[in-house]
């Protein structure tokens, strides 16, 4: 059962998520140097988070299949789906700064 499985190894994996989650929540809402902080972040837990997890020698089977697949989870949404996501965002925000606004009135 997974449930029980916690250990050290994991913790720059679930950093590098919750870093992904964050910086696209701030990419939605138009902060792209937070966003962008938050990719690099995340990148450099991702470069780190193998090398903490060979450390540990005494690891099952089962965590260490585990914390494959979370691994490929987050690596999958922190730069599987975050930088479209800000991507998108970002040519959307320009798009929509060059539309005129329905408050202004026209030049007649």
């Amino acid at each position: 059962m997974m449930i029980g499985f916690y250990n050290y190894t994991l913790v720059l994996t679930f950093l590098s998520l919750v870093s992904a989650v964050f910086g696209m929540t701030q990419a939605s809402g138009g902060h792209f140097n937070i966003a962008v902080g938050c990719l690099a972040f995340a990148g450099l837990c991702d470069a780190f988070d193998g090398r903490v997890a060979r450390t540990k020698k005494d690891r099952t089977d089962d965590e260490c299949l585990f914390g494959v697949q979370l691994d490929s989870l987050c690596d999958v949404v922190a730069f599987g789906a975050f930088p479209p996501c800000c991507a998108t965002r970002w040519a959307c925000a320009a798009i929509w700064a060059e539309l005129p606004s329905a408050t202004t009135p026209s030049a007649r």
